[in-house]
């Protein structure tokens, strides 16, 4: 696979001491607060990151669907962990488990992190973020050519943590999309639904009248949904704040 530039990487700010980790396609930018941060972080999360994709290359030898399907594949209780997590989270968007790929790693990551002792957590992962923060963080959504990038930022507080922020874009990167948005962002408890849940609806976003369609789906309920498709944006959710710019 193409590597790709993480641009946006120059912007995560000071807050957090930082590392990068990069295991074949896996690409992980790693912010820990800097009061709790340790010099070991950086072998247990290479430790972690690696036994996750033994677990996901060894299941796919056996299951190659597992890296092909665009559809939910049925629940395996004998797969490894990741596995596991990446099939019921196919299973709540039905989509392929492979959409839930970056964010299960990334919230696999972050919670070795929190056991490790860190009191705060940003895993980012290809733009899908697992998040675990005491004070309020602010996450900006890049959405390519469309008028309104780098206008769009999300304040998520403290108390909405542990939680993902995942993006999918039908107009920026190499992923396979059916749809035409040029981003939707995903707030959810759980980083590896949040994932798939962004590209369901993204594949979902074909035209602007498809915005309140997918909307649909988070009003009124815990979680988030931000849509951008050219000079429109949508959004829905309890945990949808927007900062003023």
């Amino acid at each position: 696979m193409m590597y790709t530039e993480r641009f946006y990487r120059s912007s995560m700010g000071k807050r957090f001491k930082s590392f990068i980790l990069r295991r074949g396609e896996t690409d992980l930018w790693i912010g820990v607060d800097k009061k709790s941060f340790s010099k070991d972080f950086v072998k247990i999360v290479d430790r972690e990151v690696r036994d996750a994709r033994d677990e996901i290359t060894k299941y796919a030898l056996r299951h190659p669907e597992f890296y092909t399907s665009l559809l939910p594949l049925p629940y395996d209780p004998d797969a490894p962990k990741t596995v596991r997590h990446m099939l019921k989270a196919g299973l709540e968007a039905k989509v392929g488990p492979m959409a839930a790929v970056a964010g299960a790693i990334a919230q696999r990551v972050g919670y070795l992190l929190i056991e490790a002792g860190a009191k705060e957590v940003v895993v980012e992962n290809g733009g899908d973020i697992f998040l675990k923060v005491e004070l309020p963080i602010t996450v900006e959504i890049f959405s390519g050519k469309s008028p309104l990038n780098g206008k769009v930022v999300l304040k998520i507080e403290g108390n909405e943590t542990p939680c993902g922020v995942c993006t999918s874009s039908a107009t920026i990167g190499h992923s396979l999309s059916f749809g035409a948005a040029d981003a939707v962002t995903v707030i959810f408890k759980d980083a590896a639904i949040a994932d798939s849940l962004a590209t369901r609806c993204c594949n979902e976003v074909r035209t602007k009248d498809d915005v309140k369609k997918v909307l649909k789906r988070f009003q009124g309920g815990p979680g988030g949904i931000v849509v951008i498709i050219k000079d429109v944006l949508g959004s829905a959710g309890e945990n949808v704040h927007f900062v003023g710019r």
